[in-house]
């Protein structure tokens, strides 16, 4: 006759291999994460801002806005525009730290081009340059940029074939998909999300200029 005792002996070994089976399909929906020094450290609903970004703007600023743009993005012209007009009228209360993401394999180079430039201490000449000919942004176009801002051609072309300005616009990109960014400009103040804003006088009220 099986005591009472031995059939709970018998059940719990069963009942934990049933529940491993169960938990199991569910494993595989989950995201591998990748391990390693190069592993990510972004955190969801945090916007990083990296020492070697590209700023717009006094570097002291109190006020900093993030942006996440696309040179092709006919929006992002019009609110770069306005947050120029911005800082004109208050240079030294506001910074810009601009987050350049692509929205296809058209307009990768564009952004790389403007990490390097940043890292070469002419992103600013590049981004207004391509943003006045944001139509156009051929590889002939890029070229005359490169030619108009009087970059070190060696030191750039270096620059691009390292790979680094491909590591930091995919940085941008992951960054915006991890916060959940879904049409650009995108901005954020403090880590919160800014609302549309359709007026420089909007801006003004919204920092509280």
């Amino acid at each position: 006759m099986i005591k009472p005792w031995e059939i709970i002996l018998i059940f719990i070994p069963a009942l934990a291999i049933a529940g491993w089976l169960f938990l199991s399909q569910f494993n595989v929906f989950l995201p591998k994460q990748e391990t390693g020094a190069n592993t990510p450290k972004e955190e969801k609903n945090s916007i990083t801002v990296y020492p070697d970004d590209p700023i717009i703007g006094s570097p002291t600023a109190k006020i900093t806005l993030i942006t996440f743009e696309n040179f092709i993005c006919e929006t992002c012209k019009a609110t770069a525009t306005t947050l120029e007009e911005l800082m004109q009228k208050y240079p030294k209360s506001i910074r810009v730290v601009w987050k350049g993401v692509s929205n296809g394999e058209e307009n990768e180079k564009v952004h790389e081009y403007a990490y390097c430039a940043n890292s070469l201490k002419q992103f600013y000449p590049f981004y207004v340059l391509a943003f006045t000919n944001s139509e156009i942004l051929s590889e002939e176009t890029l070229q005359k940029i490169r030619e108009n801002i009087k970059i070190d051609k060696k030191a750039f072309d270096t620059c691009i074939e390292s790979g680094y300005g491909k590591q930091k616009r995919q940085q941008a990109e992951r960054m915006a998909i991890i916060n959940g960014v879904k049409e650009l400009p995108t901005i954020y103040f403090n880590d919160t999300l800014v609302p549309n804003m359709s007026s420089l006088e909007d801006w003004i009220q919204y920092l509280g200029l």
